[in-house]
Formats: structure tokens, sequence, C-alpha cells
């Protein structure tokens, strides 16, 4: 499940890009903006038991990404895939709802949260969020609310930070636009809870980060 981390960068971005808005570009201009914060990941899969036949399955592959919108306060979304999984089976997962064997596909949620508590120390030693999810049905919340779970979820830090950098540029006529990004890292176990579900510790991980981005744009 490492491979969650593909994602960081664009959620990153999407974090800035709130209240962020670049100005026109105008011949021999130039703008940047420059921006840090704290971020944390987690993924799990949830067992409840037997199949149920019920609308969620009994077996839940979830995603949850927390990031700063102010000191003590965060943003939270994710997602959760249901399955109906005989015992001893789980699903392959991946955003899609790919079939397995002894697995049947049941549904898809969307989880999101605004102004939670969230705080993390900045040597990515551990993180907290606590508040309410609101979820709903459906890969675009087509479904409406089906559930206001409360949340409150523990990242404790494992092994060394690491670092992450990218760069990326793109030419539009006579603009050039420019995003650097770079990130401190650390792998961490889970604990708490998001409503029923739990962390096992064999079916869950996550991390931890603090980012800094840099955009910039110039144009002859």
């Amino acid at each position: 499940m490492r491979i969650v981390r593909r994602f960081t960068a664009l959620l990153v971005v999407s974090a800035l890009a709130v209240g962020v808005v670049a100005p026109a570009a105008s011949a021999g201009s130039s703008w940047k903006y420059r921006s840090s914060g704290k971020a944390a990941q987690s993924w799990w899969t949830q067992v409840d038991g037997t199949p149920t036949g019920g609308p969620f399955g009994n077996v839940h592959i979830g995603w949850l990404y927390v990031y700063e919108t102010s000191t003590g306060l965060g943003d939270a979304f994710g997602f959760i895939e249901d399955y109906d999984c005989e015992p001893g089976k789980l699903p392959n997962g991946g955003g899609h709802g790919e079939p397995t064997p002894g697995c049947t596909y049941v549904g898809f949620r969307w989880a999101e949260g605004y102004g939670l508590t969230f705080n993390m120390d900045k040597k990515l030693n551990s993180a907290r969020l606590q508040g309410r999810l609101t979820v709903y049905g459906g890969g675009h919340g087509e479904g409406g609310v089906v559930g206001t779970p409360l949340a409150d979820v523990r990242w404790t830090g494992v092994g060394n930070t690491f670092t992450n950098r990218s760069t990326w540029r793109y030419r539009d006529g006579t603009t050039t636009y420019t995003d650097r990004s770079s990130s401190t890292d650390r792998d961490a176990t889970m604990s708490g809870f998001i409503g029923p579900m739990g962390f096992d510790p064999s079916l869950s991980g996550g991390f931890m980060s603090n980012f800094k981005t840099a955009s910039m744009g110039r144009t002859k």
C-alpha cells in the first residue's frame, strides 16, 4: 500500500491552491508563491466477519488524508471501498473495485471533514486527528450522506525520516510555470478509530509529512 504515496503531490497542490489565485499574466511580468505545512496520510483494511449481504459488505478498504489549514486545525478527505468477502479472503482494492476471487464489490463511499483538530509535532514523532467526518455514498457523493462518524486517528512515527523532492514545468505560449515541492516524511503505525472502523496493525499504515512548495510564473 506504499503506492498510496503517489497521491501526495496532487493533494498537497490541491491543499495549497485553496485561496491562492495567481495574478493575470502580462508581458514581462512574473509572480511567485511559497507555502509550507503539515500533512498525514493513512490506509487500512477493516474486516468485520462473515459475508453480510448488507449495503456496506463485511470488508472495507480505506484511505484518509489530512492537511493543516491553521495551527491546530485541519481538513481531511478520503474514501472507503466496500466488499462482501468469504472468510479468509481480502480484495485487491486500488480505487476501482477490481475483481478478487471470493470477494464481491459492493460500493464506494467518499469522506470529508473541515476545521477538525489536527496536531503533529515537528519531528514527526506523532500526529492526531479528532473530529467528525461526513461520509457520502458513491464515488462523487451522489448517494447523499450515509453517515457522520466520529474520528480519532493517531499516527506514531517509525524508522528514520526521508526526503522527497519534485519539480514540474509547463509552458503556455509566452508564459512558463514552475512548481517545486519538497517534503520530509516518516512512516507511521496507526491507532484509533473512524466510527466502527479501527486499525489492525497488520492491515494498516501511514506516514506524516512536513512539506514546502514554491510556484512561479514568468511571461516574456
